[in-house]
């Protein structure tokens, strides 16, 4: 089964540590294997990273708190000995968050072609493995072919 989502929400979050990380978000266990990445929602980066997102708006306490509650969870943060600055440390030396790849070709399709609205499905049933997959249900993300669908007016 397939569905239809906005790419531009999903953002891939790389483990460049050694040690498995993981969270959970939604009722959903995410694990991240070292060197490994998931394409996940914002939300799930925002919850579990404290990644800011624009809509969380840049209040610097709903911030602090954010992050403060995610590096608790993830063990970053909590003993007396550590601090925001030592969990922001290890945010950066551990966690790459980026756009998804695919997510800048669709900005540039979407800029380049207004009159286009191209469709960006899930597939369930792709041949991709791993923990690298990540995006839904652990599918992969397809793109079809732009000069075939034309936005109605």
């Amino acid at each position: 089964m397939s569905h239809l989502f906005e790419i531009e929400d999903y953002l891939r979050v790389t483990n460049c540590s050694e040690d498995v990380i993981q969270g959970r978000y939604d009722g959903r266990d995410y694990t991240w294997e070292p060197g490994e990445h998931l394409d996940v929602h914002k939300d799930v980066a925002r919850h579990i990273f404290g990644f800011v997102t624009p809509e969380m708006g840049f209040d610097a306490k709903r911030v602090q708190d954010a992050r403060e509650r995610a590096f608790m969870r993830l063990g970053w943060m909590g003993r007396s000995d550590q601090t925001m600055q030592m969990a922001l440390e290890k945010l950066r030396s551990t966690v790459v968050i980026e756009p998804m790849p695919i997510a800048q070709n669709v900005r540039v399709i979407r800029k380049e072609n207004p009159h286009l609205a191209p469709e960006i499905e899930v597939s369930q049933t792709s041949a991709a493995g791993g923990s690298g997959a990540g995006v839904g249900d652990g599918g992969t993300v397809a793109v079809p072919e732009v000069s075939k669908r034309v936005a109605k007016k």
